[in-house]
């Protein structure tokens, strides 16, 4: 399969607009439990711009919201999943710290840290919550598209250019 870069006709960073949407329309709030790949779970209580407000004026075409993280973790998310979803941009309880009895368990599922903006949402699997958003947009991907989570080759191109690849062999997603 091709790897999701798709038609990148809208690939403008809706990041952009995220205080703009926030004066416009408010903020959200919203409480997600997620289980790991290793079967942890973790969770937590956030505050954001719903997604379906910041993608109120892209392309009717739209399929996908592309979210990239900081590290390179690039998540190609529906659009039918992701208009039920969050861009947190405050975590509103505490996240599990060093402290805890289960400091293992908290280094494991959330490392303490905010990871924010992060992709939060009820119907966000666990391998889609992306933290450290650098950027995010919406993407017309074509049916036979490779949407698994993956990490784009080079992190500069991918922002220039909006071209994550498929292709690396860094694809074990860690809750």
């Amino acid at each position: 399969m091709p790897p999701a870069s798709g038609t990148d006709r809208d690939a403008d960073d809706l990041l952009d607009d995220l205080e703009t949407v926030r004066e416009r329309c408010g903020s959200v709030t919203t409480a997600c439990e997620y289980e790991c790949h290793s079967g942890e779970t973790f969770g937590g209580r956030w505050r954001g711009v719903a997604l379906a407000d910041l993608l109120a004026s892209a392309d009717p075409e739209t399929t996908h919201v592309r979210a990239v993280s900081a590290d390179g973790y690039c998540v190609p998310v529906p659009v039918a999943v992701a208009l039920e979803a969050i861009v947190a941009t405050e975590r509103l309880d505490d996240p599990p710290s060093a402290d805890d009895d289960d400091a293992a368990t908290a280094a494991e599922t959330d490392d303490g840290g905010p990871g924010l903006p992060r992709l939060v949402g009820e119907a966000i699997e666990g391998s889609w919550t992306v933290r450290d958003i650098v950027r995010l947009e919406a993407v017309s991907l074509p049916a036979n598209a490779d949407t698994e989570p993956c990490y784009v080759d080079d992190l500069a191109d991918a922002l220039d250019e909006s071209s994550p690849s498929s292709d690396d062999d860094r694809t074990e997603v860690v809750g």
